[in-house]
């Protein structure tokens, strides 16, 4: 089968540092060419997949991500190729690609929403007619509304290249960029409630990115709410072996502490997955190894944890 991958034009594949999308990209990339399909892949030139790589924006300025008009520029010139290139399929991961796939191609489409059903895209995939649409998560796909949304598929990862952790960093891991929709804030705040130090490791490099890590970030950082800066591949693997739990923005109802419910806290790996109790072996005064610029520092923990975690959905 031909298959054409629509990538975000913003981040190389597989990505440097931030990018969980394009993670994930590279490893269904890697995985089509392992089963013997044909793969064009319109993503950033810098991509280094198994497939054939086109970009339609080598020059463009991709420095800030999510504008409008380096987007649909890069998607434009993507159909372009995907005609060229007479896909039988095309997975598309941007929002605006499958409005002008409407009128530009009519090869099967399916579409993968990695953003938030909210006011602004809702009525963007009401226009997206002929697509199958794919959510990533349970909790994405309850927000979709009138959507029809074809399925749920979680994101998948080459467990072969993430080492299987511990779990006994003793802290909550916030990984992503600085942006409010992400959720960096609200994650400070759920894991001071729940007692358990967290780390923060976010790219913040564009200018929204800074003005809101000052205004509503840096007055909640303190000794158990660190920010180490945007974490590269290595640290990465290294911060999810050892965190207690994950905060991600699309696992909204997956902490139960108590009878409170919030922005999701799950383990990230699968042997403490059903309670974790961040406080059974630890006294106050630990210190938790955190990378920082590819070393390990201390980072103390001040307050030992109020109450354990109870994990719940499926224990993944």
């Amino acid at each position: 089968m031909r298959v054409a991958i629509i990538a975000p034009p913003w981040i190389p594949t597989p990505p440097p540092a931030y990018g969980g999308t394009e993670a994930v990209l590279d490893g269904l990339t890697v995985g089509l060419n392992r089963a013997g399909h044909d793969v064009l892949f319109v993503g950033h030139a810098d991509s280094t997949v198994p497939a054939e790589v086109v970009s339609p924006l080598v020059s463009a300025d991709l420095s800030v991500i999510g504008h409008g008009v380096t987007e649909l520029a890069h998607v434009l010139g993507g159909y372009e190729e995907v005609a060229r290139w007479d896909a039988d399929v095309v997975h598309d991961h941007t929002l605006v690609g499958p409005i002008v796939a409407e009128r530009l191609n009519d090869v099967p489409l399916v579409v993968t929403s990695h953003g938030t059903f909210d006011d602004l895209t809702l009525p963007i995939f009401r226009h997206m007619g002929k697509a199958a649409i794919v959510a990533i998560s349970e909790s994405q796909a309850s927000t979709a509304k009138d959507i029809p949304i074809e399925g749920v598929v979680h994101h998948g990862l080459d467990v072969g290249a993430w080492p299987e952790g511990t779990g006994d960093g003793g802290f909550v891991l916030f990984l992503g960029r600085m942006h409010r929709d992400k959720g960096p804030h609200t994650a400070i705040r759920l894991a001071a409630r729940a007692g358990i130090p967290i780390i923060l490791a976010a790219k913040m490099r564009e200018e929204n990115e800074q003005a809101f890590f000052d205004a509503e970030v840096r007055p909640l950082l303190g000794p158990n709410a660190t920010y180490i800066g945007e974490a590269d591949a290595e640290t990465k693997k290294e911060l999810l072996a050892k965190a207690s739990c994950l905060q991600s923005h699309h696992m909204a109802g997956a902490l139960r502490h108590g009878d409170d419910r919030g922005p999701g806290l799950r383990h990230p790996g699968g042997r403490h997955a059903d309670r974790v109790r961040p406080g059974d072996h630890r006294r106050r005064g630990h210190r938790l190894p955190v990378p920082d610029g590819g070393r390990v520092r201390d980072c103390p923990w001040q307050r030992p944890p109020a109450r354990p975690l109870t994990l719940s959905g499926s224990g993944r």
